[in-house]
């Protein structure tokens, strides 16, 4: 029986696109199996389906716990595009030092760790999934980050009532990306609930819906400045959020 599933998961795989969206359904149908393979570095994206990562960053190795396509979610990994955003943030501590720093849809809280190495005052990790948080709030203890706070923020539920929850630097990597369907406007609405002045976005254009939903936070944040195209793959952007008196930026997103 068990030969019968696997082939039949097979079949169904190989009828879906993009590849992406044939691993996520290998890792829920058979997670045993795909969280067996081996990391290929000039496909990171198969980095996903270890168990465990480490990465260096800040002069320190952080290890983190995967766990792709468990739960039914795409969060309980690295993605490639947090990788990058961690790196910009290595190489440009500016951005986030002495700052308050949200990062939503953290996965397993890379982004948020780096933030607190490079001297941000004060993180928040969420995510939208109780179980990424989970993951992420188990990473980041394990790493020696008990003082990054943690907790689950619902994109379309995101309301900053209280002064002591504003933040100055938003960041997000692979947000812009529903492999699930759905729209941009929880994502805009969480990004501008902030109260923050930048948004730091790192994303990887994996259908033209990526580039609308940047173009929908571009005009209703505020317009986007391209600060790194990694290999012509994964893109980091900054927004800028618009004096409220100026009329929006309804042009295309950098380097589209």
């Amino acid at each position: 029986m068990r030969f019968l599933w696997a082939l039949l998961v097979a079949v169904v795989a190989e009828c879906l696109s993009p590849p992406l969206d044939r691993r996520f359904f290998l890792a829920v149908a058979l997670p045993g199996a795909a969280l067996a393979k081996e990391c290929d570095d000039s496909r990171p994206e198969e980095c996903m389906y270890r168990e465990s990562r480490s990465f260096e960053f800040g002069r320190r190795t952080l290890r983190l716990r995967q766990a792709f396509g468990q739960s039914g979610t795409t969060g309980n990994a690295v993605w490639e595009g947090s990788e990058v955003l961690a790196a910009y943030l290595d190489a440009n501590p500016e951005l986030v030092s002495g700052k308050r720093v949200l990062e939503i849809g953290t996965g397993c809280g890379l982004g948020a760790m780096v933030a607190k190495l490079e001297g941000a005052s004060f993180v928040r990790a969420t995510d939208g999934d109780d179980d990424v948080v989970a993951l992420a709030r188990r990473n980041l203890d394990d790493n020696q980050f008990r003082d990054v706070a943690t907790s689950v923020l619902r994109w379309e539920d995101a309301v900053y009532d209280d002064p002591e929850e504003s933040y100055d630097v938003v960041l997000g990597a692979d947000v812009t990306y529903f492999p699930k369907g759905g729209s941009a406007g929880p994502l805009v609405n969480a990004i501008l609930a902030s109260g923050a002045s930048t948004a730091l976005l790192a994303y990887k254009r994996r259908t033209p819906r990526d580039d609308d939903t940047v173009a929908q936070i571009a005009k209703a944040f505020g317009p986007a400045t391209l600060l790194l195209e990694e290999g012509g793959k994964v893109r980091v952007l900054r927004f800028d959020r618009r004096d409220p008196s100026s009329a929006p930026d309804e042009g295309p997103p950098p380097g589209g």
